[in-house]
């Protein structure tokens, strides 16, 4: 009996020993591969990696984080329909996740492969359909979406706060790559387009100290990094007059002063079926009635007057305006 309840401890010794260790090992980084990473109870988008061996030419890695926009028609699964429906959100999810592996991964490999960085793109989810569920749109970091006790029901919840989820996103893979050998930049460089380039730009306000530079393509809206313009108080995401109602940001004009800035746009994205002052789910009223009137009637207009903002406070920009370019990646 004595024997049996020996091998018992024994056996219950190694057991912990074994699941001690099978805790402690990190997964390992695949290079030359597309890498997904479903979501999890931690981390509630999924997100895929790239990297190249060219990465490993430059130290420390840095780290292209890419945010993608997500038109409706890649929801709906079709050019949209008539009535609009409501789309189920795992439906919806699978779809878009579907468009960032077979579109928006493959055009931007051959750029971090050139250019010898890893890519990490995070998968937004979005909705479009009746009021309320067409408010989340989550890709551009509407108001909606990131001040509490807004749309407060559980259906909801998905889509809220994606800007800390990208931090998380952001944090969880520098670790990884650093618990396996690796001496990755402690800040990411941030790309988006269109919606995409409206959370690259909001998401460099609200945390800029994960930020090293950021490329904005193609936003056409954007959040001043001040409380008033002329005396008239600038709201999120208009400005920052209210951003501390925001939980979990670390909001800094010093620290934004930092970031480099990259911003491009067509010179033909003036067509008003792109301008997002004309869509209720990223702008209300009063937000277009500000943007319009202080910053310009259309997106080329503000985007001169915004990168002439940066270089007044002195910030390092780079305008770049193609020509012949609608609004194109």
């Amino acid at each position: 009996m004595g024997f049996r309840k020996n091998l018992l401890l024994v056996f219950m010794g190694l057991s912990c020993i074994l699941l001690a260790n099978a805790e402690a090992i990190e997964p390992s980084i695949t290079i030359g591969k597309v890498v997904y990473q479903p979501p999890s109870a931690e981390i509630k988008y999924s997100y895929f990696y790239y990297f190249p061996e060219s990465a490993l030419n430059r130290q420390p890695l840095r780290i292209l984080f890419y945010i993608p926009s997500v038109p409706c028609s890649i929801v709906w699964g079709s050019e949209k329909p008539t009535p609009t429906p409501t789309v189920p959100t795992n439906v919806a999810y699978q779809r878009i996740e579907d468009y960032v592996r077979n579109w928006e991964i493959p055009r931007l490999q051959r750029l971090v492969e050139i250019h010898g960085y890893v890519l990490l793109i995070v998968v937004v989810p979005r909705n479009c359909g009746p009021y309320p569920d067409f408010k989340m749109n989550t890709p551009s970091m509407v108001r909606w979406v990131m001040f509490p006790n807004s749309f407060d029901k559980p259906e909801y919840e998905f889509y809220k706060r994606p800007d800390l989820v990208f931090v998380k996103i952001i944090d969880n893979f520098i670790s990884l790559l650093q618990n396996n050998g690796y001496k990755p930049n402690d800040k990411v460089f941030v790309l988006g387009f269109s919606a995409g380039g409206s959370a690259a730009h909001r998401f460099s306000v609200l945390h800029p100290s994960k930020v090293a530079a950021v490329a904005i393509g193609a936003a056409q809206v954007y959040l001043y990094p001040v409380s008033y313009w002329e005396g008239i108080p600038l709201p999120y995401p208009v400005g920052t007059y209210d951003v501390d109602r925001i939980p979990g940001t670390t909001y800094s004009f010093d620290e934004f002063k930092k970031i480099p800035h990259f911003v491009f746009i067509g010179e033909q994205d003036i067509a008003p079926e792109n301008d997002p002052v004309n869509f209720e789910d990223i702008c209300t009223r009063t937000e277009a009635h500000l943007i319009n009137f202080y910053f310009g009637k259309n997106p080329v207009e503000r985007t001169i007057k915004f990168v002439d903002y940066l270089e007044s406070i002195g910030m390092k920009v780079t305008l770049t305006i193609y020509s012949g370019i609608g609004h194109q990646f």
